[in-house]
């Protein structure tokens, strides 16, 4: 009975401080007003954090079988002081024999990036940025949502493609897709299926997808490649290993394969090899490669987990400062009602209910402006972020923010309520300064941690902006403004470039024009190169290259730092343009003359010198060679 009692004072105490709350803030709005912008404005930043965060670390976790899903990271040792050429790409047969060999890696799945990737069904053509060739195990391994298929195998055929939902809208519009061709330049493709688009957090997404006996068409006999071809780094290898694999026991799996499948066939040019298995999840986080999706950075991560506590806390001592400085008012009330009977403790108690209500009101309307905000700005486009809408629209990020609200609201409501204890009774009914009688009060304090709080959020986002100025300014070592790149496909189209470049400079008001088999920054080739030393004798180099026509340093502004470069006399082909990285590897005092690569008569030379920014990283030995038609 005593207990029940208890329940039901308790009960009447809690109702009896709502509608208590509910009143003050109806007498007090400009209170209720300022309280609720502030933390509801604080809630909704917090909670569009706490959305970018969940996306980082959902990276690649929406594949059902994450857990068991590997990438394989191959690292080739090359001699001398060549380093080593490492990345997630592997041979044509590496996955296969090594499932052979090893069935505890259960099954393989390879991806091959497309040499076509311009597709065309009626009048409609475009070109894709990432289609890639792929066995017909990624639909067991990976998880995708099938929007529609046909009935049967997938990729039975060389001309199946699986296309994703975008592209099928592009092509077909509301239509159905399965059963339509599609025009690549050598081949018509059938669609077999169409998923859904993968969201934006997946390390590797693609458009479309194509079966490897596709490159048949394009290269003959390309599957019925030799034994050799486990060296040709190439192809993506994931494994979907089987339950109870051990990661651990890796080394010894790779170490065994090495020597009995490739040891054999390894170059003079290879002095070592060896493989690591990356789980699927780490592959955002993990390290940076060639040939590969960027990466995130963790830095980043930490940065807006700070900045998210920052915001709470901020939040939080603005809102106990306003208590306090009501408190200071309400004295009295609280006086004459502990005269009338009521307890210190209900009193206390009525303060914790009266924060914790506003803050919860306060997280709804944080999370009505923060999936407003996220719906309505460029801020989703801007992170290219795209599944940020779908994951703050998730009922559990609503229940989230509604934790979060009700602990910040018992949490701040608690010193109030301490301090409400200690309130005089005497000095609440005879004077209005009753909290006001230390030299330092508690409100002083919390207003210069406020300040010391704001003073270092005002610092970092400072820096910030100056780092994110910084890539924006930072020397590039060419122009990007003004310049428009138009891609060219197909054999016959590049040989007539000339006579294009003749035709838009007579037509059109441009000033120049080039050709170049890339755009800088968008890849360039890798190869070990013969370079001729300081003594005259030829090195082993590995460098980056890219093959342009005569123009292209006019029409890119790049300067040069030595040399002529490309001088229109000298046949194409026989002559490059090195960056300063090459020119300090090699030890030139004057690098103009200088033999730099290999050629069927006389080797190429060196005619210029570019900056070190130019195309590649800093440290990275780069070399632009005239070998395009002019």
């Amino acid at each position: 009975m005593l207990r029940d009692k208890q329940l039901e004072a308790g009960n009447k105490m809690i109702i009896h401080s709502i509608k208590s709350s509910l009143k003050k803030y109806q007498r007090e709005k400009l209170y209720f007003f300022i309280s609720i912008v502030s933390l509801s404005v604080g809630f909704a930043g917090v909670l569009v954090l706490i959305s970018f965060l969940k996306s980082e670390f959902l990276y690649d976790r929406h594949h059902v079988n994450h857990e068991r899903i590997y990438r394989l990271i191959t690292r080739i040792s090359l001699p001398g002081d060549l380093g080593t050429a490492e990345g997630p790409l592997a041979g044509y047969s590496l996955g296969p024999l090594m499932v052979e060999d090893f069935p505890e890696l259960g099954e393989y799945a390879r991806f091959y990036r497309a040499p076509e990737n311009t597709f065309k069904f009626g009048t409609n053509q475009r070109v894709w940025d990432s289609v890639f060739h792929a066995d017909p195990s990624v639909f067991d391994i990976f998880t995708h949502v099938v929007v529609e298929r046909e009935g049967g195998e997938i990729f039975n055929s060389p001309n199946d493609i699986a296309i994703s939902e975008s592209m099928s809208r592009y092509y077909f519009g509301e239509q159905s897709a399965v059963g339509q061709t599609i025009q690549s330049p050598t081949t018509q493709y059938r669609v077999v299926l169409v998923y859904e688009d993968l969201p934006e957090n997946t390390h590797l997404r693609y458009d479309a997808l194509l079966p490897l006996s596709a490159l048949d068409s394009i290269s003959p006999d390309f599957q019925q490649q030799p034994p050799a071809s486990v060296w040709s780094a190439s192809f993506y290898t994931y494994f979907m290993v089987n339950p109870g694999f051990d990661e651990s026991t890796f080394p010894s799996i790779a170490d065994r394969f090495y020597r009995n499948r490739m040891e054999p066939l390894q170059s003079a040019y290879i002095e070592g090899f060896t493989m690591d298995l990356q789980p699927l999840t780490d592959a955002h986080f993990g390290e940076s490669f060639m040939n590969d999706a960027p990466v995130g950075n963790i830095f980043y991560v930490y940065g807006f987990s700070i900045v998210a506590i920052f915001l709470l806390v901020v939040s939080g001592l603005n809102y106990i400062s306003i208590t306090v400085a009501q408190l200071i008012t309400r004295q009295r009330e609280l006086a004459v009602k502990s005269v009338l009977g009521a307890s210190r403790n209900s009193l206390g108690w009525q303060l914790v209910i009266e924060s914790t209500m506003l803050s919860v009101l306060a997280a709804i309307v944080g999370y009505l402006i923060a999936a407003t905000f996220i719906k309505t700005s460029y801020f989703s486009e801007t992170l290219q972020k795209s599944e940020l809408t779908e994951i703050i629209l998730q009922y559990s990020s609503f229940v989230q923010i509604l934790v979060i609200g009700l602990i910040f609201g018992v949490v701040t409501g608690l010193y109030p309520y301490f301090k409400s204890a200690s309130l005089s009774i005497k000095a609440g009914l005879t004077s209005s300064k009753a909290l006001d009688t230390k030299r330092f009060s508690i409100g002083q304090i919390l207003v210069l941690i406020q300040l010391a709080i704001t003073v270092a959020i005002a610092s970092c986002a400072s820096l910030m902006a100056a780092q994110v100025d910084y890539l924006k300014t930072k020397p590039l070592g060419f122009e990007v403004n003004d310049r428009i790149a138009i891609r060219l496909k197909g054999a016959d189209v590049l040989q007539q470039i000339p006579l294009i470049k003749e035709q838009l400079l007579s037509e059109l008001p441009i000033r120049h024009i080039s050709a170049a088999e890339n755009l800088p920054g968008s890849g360039s080739a890798i190869s070990i190169q013969k370079v001729e030393g300081r003594t005259g004798a030829t090195e082993n180099v590995n460098v980056a290259y890219l093959s342009v026509d005569s123009d292209y340093l006019e029409t890119m502004n790049i300067p040069l730092l030595a040399g002529d470069g490309f001088a229109r006399n000298v046949t194409g082909g026989r002559h490059v343009v090195v960056n300063e990285s090459l020119v300090r590897r090699m030890g030139w005092n004057d690098p103009i003359g200088k033999r730099v690569g290999t050629g069927v008569v006389i080797p190429p030379f060196c005619e210029g010198v570019i900056s070190r920014n130019f195309m590649r990283p800093s440290a990275t030995a780069s070399v632009v060679h005239h070998r395009l038609p002019c």
